[in-house]
């Protein structure tokens, strides 16, 4: 081989979630995970571009012309997104109609959440896929394809994946995202008001590897607006407090906004998050609302939830409400009684939308036939048109909660 090993990692195109599967969610960009990605490639040697078909907006036919030009040596097809893990309802429609006219003999490689759940199946369905990454990026990826030395990795032909553990292969050490292989000038002209918005994880074991991740996002991406991605940003209130007093210092003049349970978003810590330069507060509700008999102003969640907004705004922060449509039980009047509760409230609120899938089944492994099937199906009385209809109903309102509160 000459030269160094040349990987290109394409960022698969997320399809129309349609109007059974629609939410006031805006997708996060630029892609965090294939930034880690790209790093861990980088480490390993490899020289990797990274094309990103809804940031740059590429169609499959460029993608697989960039292809041919690069003379890459292996390629990593992306495919899932982040919101897999909310609503893991997979569509490999993206994927087929890329390989359909592929050509070349590079091994192609399917990674990404929809490859660590469906990772078997999909090369069952897609031909031209050489093989499915369900683990981490190895080593043996690069230099060679050497698929029995890589953990995690499915090939054709019902090949074993290697073991997770080799003989004297230490595990792979934290990096920091390659925000620079990213297309971060495509990703600003689409995110709002044109800026960069970088997804941060904070790492719980440590507030100062956590503020090292901050730093090289702003400094090495060129970050301009933050957003910490984690479930529960309060989850460990005096980390939270500690880290929130240290954001000033390493990123001066960046806002960025979390994800607080509302039992935990008190006042001591509204006042942490906003004297951090914290902007925007989400509140998830702290119940599960799993339980159909509950009458609607009977939720235990609502006081809980109410208190934590109150505590958002005297303090000054700007707050939404993240409200799941779909639950088990949830019926039209359940989703009426909170829309007239959020509105007399003035409470801006972001849906989102729950919807079954195969791996609703537990730890059986999942079918992509049936979790399409199945996909804007509810175990509830709600109806494709009611969902439909309650997202564009609080979008709409979201705005004019908005408009009122801005100056």
């Amino acid at each position: 081989m000459k030269g160094r090993w040349r990987i290109l990692l394409v960022v698969m195109h997320t399809p129309p979630r349609g109007p059974q599967l629609v939410s006031s969610e805006p997708p996060g960009l630029p892609p965090r995970d294939a930034a880690l990605l790209a790093a861990r490639l980088i480490g390993a040697g490899a020289d990797v571009r990274v094309l990103d078909q809804d940031a740059e907006r590429l169609p499959h036919r460029t993608v697989r012309r960039e292809v041919q030009l690069w003379r890459a040596d292996l390629v990593l097809l992306y495919a899932g997104g982040s919101f897999v893990a909310d609503n893991p309802v997979p569509d490999e429609r993206p994927l087929r109609r890329l390989l359909g006219g592929l050509h070349g003999r590079a091994p192609v490689l399917a990674c990404g959440p929809l490859a660590v759940r469906y990772g078997s199946e999909l090369l069952e369905r897609l031909p031209r896929l050489t093989g499915a990454l369900r683990g981490d990026v190895h080593p043996g990826l690069v230099g060679a394809f050497r698929p029995s030395e890589v953990p995690g990795l499915v090939v054709r032909g019902g090949a074993q994946p290697a073991p997770s553990t080799l003989p004297g292969v230490a595990a792979a050490p934290p990096v920091l995202p390659a925000w620079h292989v990213l297309a971060l000038d495509a990703c600003a002209a689409h995110a709002p008001e044109g800026v960069h918005v970088a997804d941060v994880l904070c790492d719980r074991s440590s507030v100062d590897r956590t503020l090292q991740q901050v730093g090289h996002a702003v400094h090495r991406g060129g970050a301009r607006q933050l957003v910490f991605v984690d479930r529960d940003f309060g989850a460990e209130p005096e980390f939270a407090r500690e880290l929130a007093h240290a954001m000033l210092a390493v990123a001066p003049a960046v806002p960025w906004s979390c994800r607080v349970r509302a039992d935990r978003l008190v006042s001591r810590l509204a006042l942490a998050l906003a004297n951090g330069g914290c902007q925007e507060v989400l509140v998830t509700s702290p119940g599960s609302h799993d339980a159909p008999s509950l009458v609607p102003m009977d939720d235990p969640a609502r006081p809980r939830i109410e208190s934590a907004v109150e505590a958002a705004r005297v303090i000054g922060l700007r707050v939404r409400v993240e409200h799941v449509i779909g639950r088990p039980g949830h019926s039209p009047e359940m989703l009426a009684a909170w829309q007239r509760w959020y509105r007399d409230r003035r409470m801006s609120v972001q849906a989102h939308v729950r919807v079954l899938h195969a791996g609703d089944r537990g730890a059986s492994q999942p079918d992509l036939r049936e979790a399409r099937a199945r996909a804007g199906c509810w175990d509830c009385s709600l109806r494709p048109r009611d969902v439909e209809r309650a997202v564009r109903d609080i979008s709409e309102r979201q705005r004019v909660v908005a408009g009122a509160s801005g100056p």
